[in-house]
């Protein structure tokens, strides 16, 4: 019997758009656990970025409840710096700042955390550099490839070291041997680190990365593949 609290419970949510008139997310139940990879499958507009949204805290929950690590959403200090540290998001567009460099966009997400600059430095350098990113620290964003930007993402969204992933399409615009060398390190990521992730994908090799497949449709989950046949959903 597994005693260990869930990082995160969803239980029975729900958002709606349009005044009320469209329901974007059904009467959605999952947990999610410490070191597991959770692939989010579907079509385009089933609701796979309005769940993670939720998830995020990056937009409300209309009806339905969200404990994170066994706390409710209103004692859970629900706030900027809570987003923070616990979650690391991953879009499909790096949303890096241009102007900045590789190096300065990691450290402007280290800026709150009590760190001298030349920690945040060092935790900057450290991160491109296991993303093979060493040689472009200095180069400003809009002077890198597409799929140099995207890893550079990647390096920004561990940099507080998160205790959940949330990745929505994370290689949609990358070629696939970046495609491959994103997964890898993500997965490697929440091998080591004990954290979790939950991947909006609609690509079978990202999803090949996961422990669990859950399958959505019409704003619900319809299905669930524990491919390590533990029952965690």
């Amino acid at each position: 019997m597994n005693n260990i609290q869930p990082l995160l419970q969803v239980s029975k949510l729900h958002k709606y758009y349009t005044d009320g008139n469209v329901r974007a997310v059904k009467d959605v139940s999952i947990t999610l656990e410490k070191g597991r990879i959770y692939a989010l499958m579907g079509s385009s507009g089933c609701g796979k970025s309005t769940l993670l949204n939720l998830i995020g805290q990056l937009d409300h929950v209309d009806r339905g409840e969200l404990k994170y690590q066994g706390l409710p959403t209103e004692k859970s200090t629900i706030n900027s710096q809570f987003r923070r540290q616990f979650f690391g998001y991953v879009f499909q567009f790096h949303h890096l700042i241009p102007v900045l460099t590789l190096r300065e966009n990691i450290e402007a997400a280290l800026i709150h955390n009590r760190m001298t600059t030349s920690e945040r430095r060092l935790r900057a350098e450290t991160l491109l550099q296991d993303m093979g990113l060493k040689h472009r620290m200095d180069s400003r964003t809009i002077k890198v490839s597409g799929g140099e930007r995207q890893r550079a993402a990647i390096a920004r969204a561990l940099a507080n070291n998160p205790s959940l992933i949330l990745a929505d399409e994370p290689t949609g615009n990358v070629d696939s041997k970046t495609s491959q060398m994103i997964l890898t390190h993500l997965q490697r990521y929440v091998k080591q680190q004990q954290s979790a992730m939950l991947i909006a994908t609609h690509d079978t090799q990202v999803s090949s990365i996961a422990d669990v497949v859950l399958h959505m449709k019409d704003g619900e989950i319809v299905s669930v593949d524990d491919v390590t046949g533990t029952n965690c959903v």
